[in-house]
């Protein structure tokens, strides 16, 4: 399966870049209510929704 790069960009300012084999999240207009991954290098052991600002793909 093909390795994406993602940005996850927090509301604190820091930024954290992983590669994964997916990655999808959902979103209700006030913010993100759910995400789930495979294969994520780093992976994250906990992932709070409510301090992640913005996620971007890099293709």
């Amino acid at each position: 399966m093909a390795k994406h790069t993602v940005q996850i960009n927090y509301r604190s300012g820091k930024s954290m870049v992983v590669s994964c084999e997916s990655f999808k999240f959902k979103y209700n207009g006030s913010g993100l209510t759910s995400a789930e991954w495979e294969g994520m290098n780093p992976d994250p052991l906990y992932l709070n929704l409510d301090d992640i600002e913005s996620i971007w793909q890099f293709h």
